[in-house]
């Protein structure tokens, strides 16, 4: 997305500006990204909310040294 460092004058022109780059994102590549986001999220109430560090693009519960 191009919108860093831009500033905007209002939430109006915000909304108009994301909503033009949304617009860009194909849809499969929005599908893969929900899946991913999906997979984590259950991965996450799987573990009981345990904190999770990303190791070759899975998440792994974080192992205590303790």
């Amino acid at each position: 997305m191009k919108l860093k460092g831009f500033h905007f004058a209002d939430v109006a022109e915000i909304q108009e500006a994301l909503t033009d780059e949304l617009k860009k994102v194909q849809k499969e590549e929005l599908s893969v990204a929900f899946q991913k986001l999906y997979d984590r999220a259950k991965a996450c109430i799987n573990a009981n909310g345990a904190y999770f560090e990303l190791k070759k693009g899975t998440c792994l519960p974080r192992v205590s040294s303790i």
